[in-house]
């Protein structure tokens, strides 16, 4: 991480509300809009909140972006769980054109010019930011990339096999339990070892198991990437 990973955080900005829809059980996906220009890299997050709303508990979450700038739309994908947090019960409420605060987009969770190969790997929600970088891809045709997506449900699955069918430097590896995951996974860290590097999100416990194991196929630590699940 660089310092200029987080210089975004003292950016404040006004977005405006334009949609949540429910895409699967409790998965969601909310569109936001800026009031003004606003530029992010594909893969940051930022700090989200809502002024003027009185709520108990925490009245902020940090959500990672699922969109690139050129789509002019900040989208984000979370899930509200068993028990939707009354963050959450207002941000799905709220009516287009109210206004949610961004403090950002920063994160280290990014594409860096020096990579040839990467490996990305999430479960469940944890997909959002992979979703920006896999549209990134399309501007980078030298940078290969391979994803692995572990989940009962595959929140974006139909934009990622649309990017694929636009750029070859992507393939898709979704599974369904651990022990396709683990196996993928280390199918991958065998194939680039430490000619590439691994892009981790998910849950800090699904993050934690997947370093591991890819410390324990040889990848150096300098060569993964994490995302820790913070929001969503």
């Amino acid at each position: 991480m660089k310092i200029s990973d987080i210089t975004g955080i003292f950016s404040r900005r006004q977005l405006e509300f334009i949609s949540a829809i429910n895409v699967n059980e409790d998965y969601w996906v909310i569109s936001l809009k800026p009031k003004k220009d606003l530029h992010w890299n594909a893969g940051e997050h930022g700090i989200f909140t809502m002024p003027g709303k009185r709520m108990k508990g925490r009245g902020w979450r940090v959500f990672s972006i699922a969109s690139i700038p050129e789509e002019e739309t900040v989208m984000i994908g979370t899930r509200t769980g068993e028990k939707t947090s009354e963050f959450k019960k207002i941000l799905l409420g709220m009516k287009p054109g109210e206004t949610v605060n961004l403090r950002g987009p920063f994160g280290w969770y990014k594409l860096h010019k020096d990579v040839k190969q990467i490996v990305l790997a999430a479960t469940g929600v944890g997909i959002t930011p992979n979703r920006a970088i896999a549209m990134e891809l399309k501007k980078h045709p030298q940078i290969n990339a391979e994803l692995v997506h572990s989940g009962k449900y595959h929140l974006f699955k139909e934009d990622f096999v649309k990017i694929t069918e636009e750029i070859s430097n992507l393939k898709l590896h979704y599974t369904v339990d651990r022990e396709a995951t683990a196996n993928t996974l280390n199918r991958l860290a065998v194939k680039y070892g430490n000619n590439a590097y691994y892009y981790v999100s998910g849950s800090i416990k699904s993050i934690l198991s997947m370093k591991k194991l890819l410390k324990r196929a040889g990848v150096k630590g300098t060569k993964i990437i994490n995302d820790p699940f913070l929001g969503y």
